[in-house]
């Protein structure tokens, strides 16, 4: 029978393939584009499938249909969509199937088949007066036994209605019914199968097949028939036992008023067979879904590697040219967000990085053209809101951080609790606060900031004196640590010497000028230029004494100014040497984080006033920066000659900051992390 079907589909095959309304070898060039192997595409068949106004090549390997192409003069394309293969090809599979299925040979088998007992049916029904139109029942005494005379004669020998002949027309009665309703039903099924009811017509053919194939393998068992050959004496002898006929076996009964039926069982076999072939072929909706399933597979396996590609090349042109600048706008606009609550930006932000996973995520079905326009015109909304907001960020921030270090440094330069700073300290700790998380209002920020900038500028120039005697000192300090250069005395202690130092450069000035004074005494002398009297010699005496005075006074004011220049050194004399300053060094005493994200920082702030900065690594014994590498007090030494402003950052427990402007100049910054990491230093300096 398998080998009847697939000559069958082999005939239906080749003729379809006559007068192909496409190229073959277009077909095939379409395939190797796609990769098909050539063996492969060597063992296809190609039939011609017209769907609509549409023309497709459906492709069969070993009979089975393998591919699918559409073949439209301007295009060839390989479908891979399920559900576009089963609408071009359902009504072919089906029309097929039902070539394959050969319905009018199973028809006339069933046929023959049914008539190898049809008259001894016809005869029996005859017998029992079923053929008559009437029933038979126990609720109405076998009537149609009883219009028989013979068939009566033999009811009421045989126990009436309810005796074996009884019980066996009531049994045939119901059994012949429902045989003549499922042959009925097979061979209206069988006779108008079409493309369009075939799945319901082929159920209806298998489930009547199955009834016709269950009743007449058992309308023999009944006692209206005689036992058939296989009931054997054994058999027979064990009758005795049942005393009801319903649950006695049949033959124990069985009369033989009706003569035996004669089905030809092998041919029943062949039947049910070739019904179970023909209800495997694809007629229901389900299993040429399973087809096209298999075809859409086959088909994606070749193109999809072929299409991603192809994708993935479109994607990271797009990725590389208009969403180049994604990333870094997604960045910047998440670190604007944590400081800015903006929910025009967010929604914004969030819309694009959707669509941005979307096209990641589904670009091989996705129009990268269409996703790359939006995503575009997304990007450039976002920049523009961005931008806006951000400016406005950055100048509050700007604000707070100048307000900050006008206040830090009035505060340095004081000494002491100013009220006017500290008030107005606490007004920006107010502010700063505010804005510290998400600013919800960045205008009233600015407005805020704004008022208090003016104020703050005004604390910090007032604390600068107009004369200065530390800068004064400082003055003198820069010529004290140059005529120090050859003492190899440590940092600290010419620190602590530099006032003596000065104070002596100072006195020994003023000796030189009293010898200057003397000598020209002696020379005009010795020339007689000088009066000899009493007065002339005693005003040449006090001249001696105010000069030697003077000396003695101006090495006191100078140790003073120095020792006052050494020991109390504000933030504006530090900054005034940075100022005049080429190179600022900052000095990290410690390899904590800490230290060295600040001395980043405060390098940063260098570099902004075009100025260089040096980050050095000193402890108490070294210095490295550079190529350089020497003592820490070489170094120290070294940059207080040059005039060299140093920034020296420590780790300690105690928090403070400091300046040193005499020998050299430096401020001191020390304390935990949390006090490092505020850097106030990178804020004064910008």
């Amino acid at each position: 029978m398998n080998r009847y079907i697939t000559s069958v589909l082999l005939l239906i095959i080749a003729l379809s393939s006559i007068n192909l309304a496409y190229s073959e070898s277009s077909v095939k060039s379409l395939l190797l584009y796609y990769n098909v192997p050539s063996q492969t595409i060597g063992t296809l068949t190609f039939v011609n499938v017209t769907h609509g106004t549409s023309t497709y090549a459906a492709l069969y390997k070993n009979n089975a249909l393998y591919l699918v192409v559409n073949v439209t003069p301007s295009q060839y394309v390989l479908i891979t969509n399920k559900n576009e293969i089963m609408g071009i090809m359902r009504n072919k599979l089906i029309n097929d199937s039902i070539a394959a299925a050969n319905l009018t040979a199973l028809k006339a088998k069933m046929l023959k088949y049914i008539n190898t007992s049809s008259t001894q049916l016809n005869e029996c029904l005859s017998l029992t007066g079923l053929s008559r139109g009437y029933t038979c029942t126990v609720a109405n005494n076998c009537q149609s036994c009883q219009v028989v005379p013979s068939c009566n004669k033999v009811l009421y020998a045989t126990n009436g209605p309810t005796g074996a002949l009884g019980y066996g027309i009531a049994i045939f009665d119901a059994q012949y019914s429902a045989l003549n309703s499922s042959i009925n039903a097979f061979m209206s099924a069988i006779s108008n199968v079409n493309s369009s009811n075939a799945a319901s017509n082929i159920g209806i053919i298998s489930s009547s097949e199955l009834n016709i194939s269950n009743l007449t393998s058992k309308i023999y068992q009944n006692t209206v028939f005689p036992p058939t050959q296989n009931i054997t004496s054994a058999m027979l002898s064990v009758c005795t036992s049942y005393h009801s006929i319903t649950s006695a076996p049949w033959y124990c009964y069985a009369i033989g008023y009706c003569g035996s039926l004669n089905y030809n069982y092998s041919a029943l076999y062949q039947i049910n067979a070739q019904v179970a072939t023909v209800a495997a072929l694809p007629f229901s909706n389900s299993s040429i879904e399973t087809i096209a399933n298999n075809v859409a597979n086959n088909a994606a396996a070749y193109v999809d590697p072929v299409v991603n590609k192809q994708k993935l090349s479109q994607l990271n042109l797009v990725l590389n040219t208009t969403l180049l600048n994604y990333s870094g706008l997604v960045n910047k606009t998440n670190v604007l967000l944590s400081h800015v609550s903006n929910a025009i930006i967010s929604n914004e932000l969030l819309i694009m990085q959707s669509n941005y996973s979307n096209m990641l995520a589904n670009y091989v079905t996705e129009n990268i053209s269409a996703v790359q326009q939006n995503l575009s015109m997304q990007m450039v909304q976002l920049q523009r809101d961005y931008a806006a907001q951000n400016a406005l960020y950055t100048e509050v921030v700007t604000l707070s951080e100048n307000n900050t270090k006008y206040l830090i440094a009035a505060q340095l330069d004081t000494g002491h609790l100013d009220p006017n700073v500290a008030s107005l300290a606490f007004r920006q700790i107010d502010v700063s606060q505010s804005i510290s998380g998400a600013i919800s209002n960045l205008s009233l920020a600015k407005q805020q900031l704004t008022a208090l900038s003016q104020a703050s500028k005004s604390a910090y120039y007032s604390s600068i004196p107009l004369i200065s005697i530390t800068d004064l000192g400082r003055f003198f300090g820069s010529w004290t640590a140059k005529l120090m250069g050859s003492s190899s005395a440590s940092f600290n202690s010419n620190v602590a010497l530099a006032p003596v130092y000065g104070a002596s450069m100072s006195f020994i000035i003023g000796i030189i000028f009293l010898l200057a004074l003397f000598v020209m005494y002696v020379l005009l002398n010795s020339k007689k230029k000088i009066m000899k009297n009493s007065t002339a010699k005693s005003n040449w005496h006090k001249m001696f004494i105010l000069v030697f005075a003077t000396t003695v006074l101006y090495t006191i004011i100078t140790f003073g100014i120095d020792y006052m220049a050494a020991t109390n050194s504000p933030y504006y004399t530090f900054n005034n040497a940075v100022n005049s300053a080429s190179k600022v060094v900052i000095a990290a005493n410690s390899t904590s984080a800490a230290v060295n994200n600040c001395a980043l920082a405060i390098a940063n702030s260098i570099t902004a006033r075009n100025k260089t900065a040096i980050i050095a690594h000193v402890n108490p014994t070294s210095c490295v920066y550079s190529n350089y590498s020497g003592t820490f007090d070489d170094c120290m030494n070294a940059f207080a000659k040059e005039n060299t402003p140093v920034i020296l950052i420590s780790s300690s427990n105690t928090n403070s900051i400091s300046a040193y402007s005499f020998f050299g100049t430096v401020l001191y910054l020390s304390g935990n992390s949390t006090f490092i990491n505020t850097c106030i230093p990178s804020i004064l300096l910008r």
